[in-house]
Parts: C-alpha cells; sequence; structure tokens
C-alpha cells in the first residue's frame, strides 16, 4: 500500500486534476481517465501505479498543451528563453524525482517518481498559464492622461488602471520567462499571493459598492508592484541572461 504522505500528495493531486486538464488538442488521442480522481490503495497494487501512471499522463498532456499555447503567443525573442527554461525544468523535476536509495523497480519508489512529476508539473503548468493570462493584447490606449473634466470619472479611472496592468503584466511576463527556473517559481508563487493580498486590501479599503475607490487602489497597488519588479527582480533577470551568453 501506499505511504501514509504519499497518500496525502495523491489526494491533493486528485483534487485538482480536472481543473487543470481542460484541453487536450494534441494529434495523439488522451489517455482514458482513471474511474476515480484519487488512485486509492489497496491490494490491486498494479491496478493503483496504473492509475498513478494514467494521472501522471493527463497532467503532462495539459502541460505540453498550455507550452504550445504560450509558444504561439511570444514573440520571437521570447520563445527561446521559453525553451531554455522548460529544459532546465524538466532537468530537475528528473533529478528531484528520481528516488536514489531504492531501485527503480521498487513499487513504492515508482509510486514517489509518478507523484513527484505530477505535483512538479501541475506547479510548472499554473506557472505558464499565468504567462498566458499575461499576455492578452494592451488596451487601445496607452495614454493615461483623460480630460481634466473627467479625470476623476470612473471611465478615466478604469482606463489607466487597465494601462497600467498590462504594463505590469508585460513586466512580469519578460522577468518570468529571463529569470532561471527555480527563480522564476519563486516570482510566481510571490505574484499570486501578491495578487490576493491586493483584492483584499482594495476591497477593505473600498468595499464592493465603490468602483472608482477600487480602480484607484488597484492602480496603485499595481505601480508600486512594477517598482518591485524593477528594483528586485530586474537585476536577477538581467545577470541570468549575461551568466547565457557565450
Amino acid at each position: 500500500t501506499l505511504s501514509k504522505p504519499l497518500r496525502i500528495l495523491n489526494k491533493g493531486l486528485g483534487a485538482v486534476l480536472l481543473c487543470v486538464v481542460t484541453s487536450t488538442t494534441w494529434a495523439q488521442p488522451a489517455p482514458v481517465p482513471p474511474a476515480s480522481s484519487v488512485c486509492e490503495p489497496g491490494e490491486d497494487w498494479p491496478r493503483t501505479l496504473e492509475c498513478l501512471r494514467e494521472k501522471t499522463g493527463f497532467i503532462d498532456i495539459a502541460l505540453q498543451d498550455s507550452l504550445r499555447q504560450l509558444h504561439e503567443k511570444l514573440p520571437t525573442e521570447l520563445r527561446e528563453s521559453l525553451q531554455t527554461q522548460q529544459d532546465d525544468w524538466e532537468q530537475r523535476r528528473d533529478t528531484d524525482c528520481t528516488p536514489t536509495d531504492r531501485p527503480a523497480s521498487d513499487s513504492n519508489a515508482l509510486a514517489y517518481a509518478m507523484l513527484c512529476r505530477s505535483k512538479m508539473a501541475l506547479q510548472r503548468n499554473k506557472l505558464l498559464q499565468s504567462l498566458l493570462d499575461a499576455s492578452e493584447p494592451p488596451p487601445a490606449s496607452a495614454d493615461l492622461n483623460c480630460p481634466q473634466e473627467q479625470a476623476m470619472s470612473l471611465p478615466c479611472l478604469q482606463k489607466r488602471q487597465a494601462i497600467i496592468e498590462n504594463s505590469m503584466h508585460g513586466i512580469y511576463r519578460s522577468l518570468l520567462l529571463r529569470l532561471p527556473e527555480l527563480q522564476a517559481q519563486k516570482l510566481y508563487t510571490e505574484q499570486s499571493s501578491w495578487q490576493e493580498d491586493r483584492e483584499a486590501a482594495c476591497q477593505r479599503i473600498a468595499g464592493t459598492h465603490e468602483p472608482a475607490d477600487q480602480a484607484v487602489c488597484h492602480f496603485v497597488m499595481a505601480m508600486e508592484r512594477v517598482k518591485v519588479f524593477r528594483e528586485v527582480w530586474s537585476p536577477l533577470a538581467k545577470k541570468n541572461q549575461t551568466k547565457r551568453q557565450p
């Protein structure tokens, strides 16, 4: 049977599996889904391993589909960075998910390897999805100014918010692709946490019925976030790019 840590990890993966695999546009057919989103340990150990293998295959398909979509959206100069980072991630995955204290044929070692690969692929897919979200087209106008008499109107405030949001997303996307793979994962985690904190903070400040205050709050916090990108993360990205130059 699966050890307790493996059972906990497996249930966590099962809870999000169906949310991750949203499209499979590959030429090859997708694997048949497991009977349950969670592979329950039992006496039928071969079936348990097969179920884990199927789940791993599903998550890998979702990851490859995200890569394909992102590759189509990225400008040419960023595609090479994406491939380099993906290669680094795959190398780390293969290293981290290969048990060194047991033979590869050991059943628990096989289960650990598949669960580890699934967990890492889920994390990587979320990062790539955040890049896809940051690749939306910019607003029609990049001019932050409005006529003086409309400066504090809701449409003007929302336009300014949309412009700075797009700028923030563009910087985030560029940084995420130019950072080393592990640092990119840290930035993604930090950005996700920041987004949640911003929503909570602006909710407390403005409430649900003050859209103008919400727009101002989002705008100000996005400006502060851009400053963090430029002062903290941009030097790390530049350092990594310098290292990679021949």
